[in-house]
């Protein structure tokens, strides 16, 4: 939370949606009844960002009438979801915006837009099922372990003895923290058109990702640079800094700016591989490949997961 604010640009619309059915015959007071049960229960739902720290009023604070909106069934959901998305501000503690299709005795929709500083893709189900309790007259069950209750264990608790193995990981098999070239092998300017030729005529070989900026050296973007094969396999900037340190840079680090790769697998192929779940799967695929590229025989990766280790702070449901 504390990177993504300080981080700066705009992210009040940065959010997830999902899209529910409701059943015959649940009306709009029903639905309301559900989320202000939902709102009630979730604290963070009713949260409020005060700098970096979330201030969390008392349940009945928020008013799910002020969340929902009822609309009629064939309405765009694409712009209702655009409209939901604007309507967030997490410093005025607006975290939740809601719409209501209804489906006048038919089945209806309910479209739930959440910033992402309350929900993840894990939270999702938890809400889901909270709202089928509560729509049905059951009561939700109590909270077990609060999100403020697991935040300040996070804070207090004690890692310090696995200290030597993160520094045997990191240090000692000289680690490159990179994300490599972004799917195609041409040069690309950012906003996805073919890049200047070099002076033979033939595209630079090897485009790469905005690079470290430390105080006014100058970020290289996708095109080619003047580095020497050498620094290229080493990870090396242009200033010197290894690739993949900085913070994200709104100005630069943008989604028009990625490009995508898209490799099939034969199934034959991934007989070895059941067990492993898909993102390590994924992981491996991407730390063999940029491995490869930088020739190096370790990458370092910083990965966002969703939902909560609970092994890691003991007592923790």
């Amino acid at each position: 939370m504390r990177e993504l604010v300080e981080g700066g640009g705009s992210w009040a619309a940065f959010s997830q949606a999902v899209l529910l059915t409701t059943p015959a015959g649940l009306d709009a007071d029903g639905v309301t009844a559900a989320l202000q049960a939902v709102l009630d229960r979730h604290d963070l739902w009713r949260a409020r960002l005060d700098g970096t720290a979330l201030v969390v009023p008392p349940p009945g604070a928020v008013d799910a009438t002020a969340v929902l909106t009822v609309v009629p069934a064939g309405t765009d959901l694409a712009a209702l979801d655009a409209r939901l998305r604007a309507e967030l501000d997490p410093a005025a503690g607006v975290m939740v915006r809601a719409a209501f299709l209804d489906g006048a005795g038919a089945p209806g929709r309910l479209l739930l837009v959440a910033h992402h500083l309350v929900v993840d893709a894990v939270s999702w189900r938890i809400v889901a099922a909270d709202l089928a309790v509560a729509a049905s007259g059951g009561a939700l069950p109590p909270v077990r372990t609060s999100f403020r209750t697991w935040a300040a264990g996070l804070a207090q608790l004690d890692r310090s003895a696995e200290r030597p193995y993160w520094d045997a990981m990191t240090g000692a098999r000289g680690v490159v923290s990179s994300v490599g070239r972004v799917g195609a092998p041409e040069s690309a300017t950012v906003d996805g058109s073919s890049a200047p030729a070099g002076a033979d005529g033939a595209a630079d070989p090897a485009p790469h990702v905005p690079v470290d900026r430390d105080g006014d050296a100058t970020r290289a973007h996708f095109s080619g640079d003047s580095r020497a094969p050498s620094q290229r396999l080493a990870g090396v900037a242009a200033d010197g800094a290894p690739l993949g340190r900085r913070r994200l840079d709104p100005a630069l680090d943008r989604a028009a700016g990625t490009r995508s790769h898209t490799t099939t697998v034969a199934a034959a192929a991934l007989t070895d591989l059941a067990p492993a779940a898909p993102l390590e799967v994924l992981v491996t695929a991407l730390a063999v490949a940029v491995a490869r590229w930088r020739d190096r025989d370790s990458v370092l990766l910083a990965l966002e997961t969703h939902g909560r280790e609970e092994q890691v702070l003991p007592g923790a449901t």
